[in-house]
């Protein structure tokens, strides 16, 4: 069986995209003889630079593909419904990766705070149908969260089959011990449907001799609104490792997400968890037990719970060491074994 792997991000083992690609491509080589590996940099030509029009990595794609004809297609990134329908009608099976997050809950988050939503693909009726084509078309749909595949198949009036198959993480063989001083730690791209302005208004309403830190690429944005005591922004990140065992508590305030992949490395490295309903990693929390589970856009809510963190440092370690337990659940091999189960069944239905 002969297959393909095509994605706009950047392979490779970290953080985000790149690592969820990295894994895919790695169990779909296992059980099938990966003839076509595309990611962002071969979709490129070196002209071009970063491609500013998603819609020419699919054109891109339609060529380099040309008379390649394979038995699986695995795509992951948006959009590549040109590609797809070709590959397709030629008979292979299409699966498509898909984090969807809430869309409507993501534009009301810009507007309200009167950032003019950037991405018009998502909000413009023609586009949005170019821009789903594959993901309509597709023969198995993999989401890394409930809260994703019921929005998609609710948003898209989806019959297709939906695998919810959540991402992984790499478990360190051991935890460092936690700080002197009490630290909160986030990491996450800026956007606004991240929630870290909801974090921000957290660490305003606490008065604690702690920390608070934010990492993540263009979180340095966000400086006007640390007019409190002891922030750190650093901005891009490379090794998110030592954050995570520099905190001693670990928030994801996100309004709305897909999953959350920091949530789970997070928990890996023994760190209880803050996360918002909005992120469809928080379905892993049991509220109580190896962190909370907070409402969207509540301030109030995180602030409390990271009081109550700061109150009670034995819970700190309890809910950290079962955090630690549930992520050993969710390593990247046993990911790669779902994707691989994934694979087979589709090929041989």
């Amino acid at each position: 069986m002969k297959s393909a792997y095509i994605t706009t991000a950047l392979i490779g083992k970290g953080t985000g995209g790149g690592n969820v690609a990295y894994h895919e491509s790695n169990a779909l080589a296992r059980v099938t003889e990966l003839e076509i590996l595309l990611s962002r940099n071969e979709l490129t030509p070196k002209a071009y630079g970063r491609l500013n029009n998603e819609f020419l990595y699919d054109y891109f794609a339609l060529q380099l593909l040309k008379g390649k004809e394979v038995d699986l297609a695995h795509f992951n990134g948006n959009p590549f419904g040109l590609t797809a329908k070709n590959l397709k009608d030629k008979g292979a099976k299409i699966v498509v990766t898909v984090p969807a997050h809430n869309l409507e809950l993501s534009v009301e988050e810009f507007n309200r705070l009167g950032i003019q939503y950037p991405f018009i693909h998502m909000t413009d009726p023609f586009l949005w149908n170019l821009y789903t084509r594959h993901i309509k078309i597709a023969d198995l749909i993999i989401c890394p969260s409930l809260y994703s595949a019921k929005y998609l198949r609710g948003k898209l009036e989806l019959e297709n089959e939906i695998k919810v198959i959540p991402h992984g993480t790499d478990v360190p063989s051991e935890t460092k011990p936690l700080p002197n001083t009490f630290t909160v730690a986030h990491i996450s791209q800026f956007g606004p449907d991240k929630g870290q302005i909801y974090l921000l208004k957290a660490w305003k309403m606490l008065n604690l001799p702690a920390k608070l830190i934010i990492a993540g690429a263009g979180t340095e944005q966000l400086s006007s609104l640390t007019n409190s005591y002891n922030v750190s922004l650093l901005g891009y990140v490379e090794d998110v490792n030592k954050i995570y065992d520099e905190c001693s508590v670990y928030v994801q305030p996100s309004v709305t997400e897909g999953f959350g992949i920091e949530v789970l490395e997070a928990m890996a490295h023994g760190r209880a968890i803050i996360v918002s309903e909005g992120a469809g990693v928080h379905e892993l929390i049991e509220d109580g037990k190896e962190g909370f589970v907070v409402p969207i856009r509540n301030p109030s809510a995180i602030a409390d719970r990271i009081e109550y963190f700061f109150d009670n440092p034995d819970e700190l370690k309890r809910m950290g060491s079962r955090a630690r337990e549930k992520a050993k659940l969710y390593t990247w091999d046993r990911i790669e074994e779902m994707y691989e189960e994934a694979y087979l069944e589709l090929l041989t239905s």
